[in-house]
């Protein structure tokens, strides 16, 4: 079974970019907010609230990292390299991996 993951939502598929584009027309009364939520493919109620936010950043979506962008690639690269020296790991044995790894640095989850 391949692993290999189909979305099955259309929640956060706007850009940023159209987003402030959606707000720009709005503001300069070019455009209602349901025509602009139309026009641009983003949600009336994202739309709405971004608006009285001002927060044009785009959706966090899934669970935050536990580890840092520096330590992710240190970790791969790590475990890219462990089948050329003959230790694949399993699925199962690289999460306990990336759990003793968490508990050695002491990172609060």
């Amino acid at each position: 079974m391949p692993r290999t993951y189909k979305r099955k939502t259309t929640k956060g598929n706007w850009v940023p970019e159209t987003l402030v584009e959606a707000v720009t027309s709005i503001r300069t009364n070019m455009m209602s907010i349901r025509k602009a939520a139309k026009t641009y493919n983003i949600p009336f109620s994202t739309l709405q609230d971004r608006l009285k936010t001002n927060n044009f950043k785009p959706a966090a979506l899934g669970r935050p990292s536990i580890f840092t962008s520096q330590q992710e690639s240190e970790m791969a690269k790590h475990i890219i390299n462990l089948p050329n020296l003959f230790y694949g790991l399993t699925p199962l044995q690289l999460r306990t991996v990336a759990f003793n790894v968490v508990n050695f640095v002491n990172i609060n989850c």
